[in-house]
């Protein structure tokens, strides 16, 4: 199966297959957590030039939605979410996703790619494969809890429910 990785910005200028990008987001995060059209479509710095959605006859395998932030050392980029489907896990379409991720970046350009992840999830052997390291450094957790607007010593963070990762693209 050959999976085209298209533009998100197109399938919402289209309408096509936000049904099936809302399924495949409830399916991988729950109902609880699933994001509504409106999250989809929330504008962030870059998120229409760095998000993109993996697609095979006219079927959503997958979705990666990213976008920009401002840190002391300049323009990230960030993995705001990421889903494929069950029956394509393994088949390297995530990894294409973010490679695209990876490669739209450098046109910016970033810094670094940020992402964070609950740690009862079994992604992160994923995110190591494609350059990602824990950011366990205190100061630089600090740094990037405060650039994302978000409290430093929250509990998610400070014991470990929450991880968050970096990725520094070669220059």
């Amino acid at each position: 199966m050959d999976n085209v990785i298209a533009p998100f910005s197109t399938i919402v200028a289209s309408g096509l297959a936000i049904g099936q990008i809302l399924a495949l987001d409830q399916l991988a995060f729950g109902a609880e957590y699933a994001w509504h059209w409106n999250n989809f479509t929330h504008p962030l710095p870059d998120k229409y030039h760095l998000s993109f959605v993996a697609l095979s006859s006219g079927q959503v395998h997958g979705f990666v939605i990213a976008s920009v932030y401002q840190h002391k050392d300049g323009p990230m980029g960030h993995i705001n979410r990421i889903a494929v489907t069950k029956a394509i896990e393994g088949h390297g379409v995530g990894s294409a996703l973010m490679r695209q991720v990876h490669r739209a970046c450098k046109g910016i350009p970033v810094a670094a790619i940020t992402l964070e992840f609950d740690a009862s999830l079994p992604v992160q052997p994923f995110y190591e494969r494609l350059g990602y390291a824990q950011l366990t450094d205190a100061t630089q957790l600090s740094d990037y809890l405060t650039a994302k607007n978000k409290p430093v010593n929250a509990p998610l963070y400070t014991t470990g429910q929450r991880k968050v990762f970096i990725h520094r693209p070669a220059q």
